[in-house]
């Protein structure tokens, strides 16, 4: 008899479910329409939230707690993963977006990444990968930098902290206290997005208003971010990913020399991916709102086009589908949200039955 084969490859719900439970709610659905299907589960990241924990996972290593200031400066846990001579940060577990009940665009930072790679550096790891979604700021990296021994001065030599309000005023920075060794370390930065610096596509305007901008403060960041960029007289704001985590990519490339890279390529390749949806009949993936970004460097678009070139079937299953300018990606998967109204999961079982549902349809021959 032939088994019917699935691959799961979900994303995170953000701020709803991770990806293992979102996976092994799709197996569970699958389970309950065809009971000898056969699944593999693997919950995928694009280097956003919970990138460490899937890597962590699948890579012998070892987890490094450490007490750091959170995107608001508040006192929080955050973890950084080491396997061999290379460490993995998520920027999330610091400066991400979920570890703040009020949103504070202008004054979010990411210190308390730098914190993370400075006590990594202080335990003796040069090389550095550091995944940049999820974050809570627009502060163009300067926490990071910050952290590390940077100053940042205005005009008349006052010191500014790091943060999106104080981009605009920044005149010079002051890079005499980082340790030079530093600056021969390698760091790599695993981005979900294809964003520049600044302008109509970047770090203010598209993620900005997400981080609680108004119109105005998504204006005033932008003019910071292109201050910025005149400060470090870089013409680097616009490679892809420059403005992903508000600008993190940008600064590190400008300062430490960078290498910027796909967060889902780089998973895939840790993963075999493209050998394991070779394999499979039918591939699922899903994150909580398929829109634009989905399809421009996050994971759901990087399935996206595997499965179009292996002539596979995916099914993406989103909390909600806001992508009504980009109905082409019917022609090449079924879009299936899971709630279409309210937009919102009350419960995992919500995503189990939709896929059951599915499966059913499809298996009698009612989904074409």
């Amino acid at each position: 008899m032939y088994i019917q084969k699935f691959l799961l490859l979900p994303n995170a719900f953000k701020g709803s479910f991770s990806a293992k439970e979102v996976a092994d709610s799709m197996q569970r659905g699958i389970l309950q329409a065809v009971p000898d299907a056969k699944c593999l589960l693997m919950p995928v990241a694009d280097g956003g939230d919970g990138t460490l924990s899937i890597i962590s996972s699948v890579i012998n290593g070892k987890l490094h707690t450490h007490s750091v200031p959170g995107p608001l400066l508040q006192s929080i846990e955050a973890s950084w993963f080491s396997t061999g001579d290379t460490c993995v940060i998520e920027l999330a577990q610091a400066s991400g977006i979920g570890h703040l009940t009020g949103l504070d665009a202008m004054n979010a930072n990411t210190l308390g990444t730098g914190v993370l790679i400075k006590d990594a550096y202080a335990k003796g790891f040069k090389n550095f990968i550091l995944t940049v979604g999820g974050s809570a700021s627009t502060d163009g990296g300067t926490g990071i930098l910050c952290a590390l021994g940077a100053r940042l001065f205005d005009q008349n030599n006052n010191e500014l902290k790091p943060c999106g309000a104080s981009l605009l005023q920044i005149d010079r920075i002051d890079l005499s206290s980082i340790d030079k060794g530093l600056f021969d370390c390698q760091f790599t930065i695993a981005c979900d997005v294809e964003n520049p610096l600044y302008g109509p596509e970047g770090a203010a305007y598209i993620f900005a208003p997400q981080k609680g901008a108004t119109k105005e403060q998504v204006v005033e960041l932008d003019k910071g971010l292109q201050n910025l960029a005149l400060v470090m007289n870089g013409d680097l704001a616009h490679f892809k990913g420059a403005g992903a985590a508000g600008g993190v990519p940008y600064l590190m490339t400008c300062v430490f020399g960078a290498k910027v890279i796909s967060g889902f390529e780089w998973i895939m390749e840790i993963f075999d991916l493209e050998n394991k949806i070779k394999n499979a009949d039918i591939v699922l993936t899903g994150e909580g709102s398929l829109d634009e970004q989905s399809i421009h460097g996050k994971a759901v678009g990087k399935i996206l086009e595997r499965c179009v070139k292996q002539n596979k079937l995916l099914w993406i299953f989103p909390a909600v589908k806001n992508l009504s300018g980009y109905d082409f990606i019917q022609e090449r998967a079924k879009v299936f949200p899971v709630q279409t109204e309210s937009g919102q999961i009350v419960e995992l079982i919500d995503i189990e039955q939709c896929v059951a549902k599915v499966c059913l349809d499809f298996k009698l021959g009612t989904k074409k």
